[in-house]
């Protein structure tokens, strides 16, 4: 023990003692382990990882299998895949189609992803989207767009690609 700086202190006499009350009244004066064991706890308040207790924004995803749009309107599906709550925050979203030079091809949609509720229909939002008029080349990649409204900076969150190829071009000038 003297190498290792450690002092163990532990009483002396193996006595009983007669104490008032219930029970057997009598206590001993030995070591045991609960009379000369201290726990020792030692806390560090990390404020780099207190980020992680903060709430984060619920994700969206597309639940629309097809990546190819066949006319001018379409319809996509979207999930709200976490319950808004208190660890989990509302979104906004912003969805759009834009092409290859990042060039705005349709409408823009706002998603609200606020669903309280654990019922898979009620966090489902389903969009329709309109392509600007004009020539859209089939072998190009053009791509649906979801940005966080809020984020002033405007990365995206999601950049999925799709394949437009109309039946019907818009060739009438109309």
């Amino acid at each position: 023990m003297k190498d290792s700086g450690l002092a163990v202190v532990v009483p002396k006499g193996i006595n009983c003692y007669k104490v008032p009350g219930k029970g057997k009244n009598y206590v001993h004066g030995g070591a045991s382990l609960q009379e000369i064991v201290i726990p020792v706890i030692r806390f560090r308040h990390d404020r780099s990882t207190s980020d992680k207790l903060q709430a984060k924004k619920v994700s969206v995803a597309l639940t629309s299998l097809t990546r190819k749009i066949t006319s001018m309107i379409t319809y996509l599906e979207f999930f709200q895949n976490e319950v808004v709550g208190d660890k989990w925050k509302p979104l906004r979203l912003k969805a759009y189609f834009v092409d290859e030079e990042g060039n705005r091809i349709s409408n823009e949609n706002i998603i609200i992803a606020d669903s309280r509720s654990d019922d898979f229909a009620s966090r489902t939002f389903k969009e329709k989207f309109t392509l600007k008029s004009g020539n859209y080349d089939k072998t190009k990649p053009y791509y649906l767009v979801l940005i966080d409204e809020e984020d002033k900076v405007g990365d995206f969150i999601d950049k999925i690609e799709f394949n437009i190829d109309l039946i019907v071009q818009n060739s009438f000038g109309f």
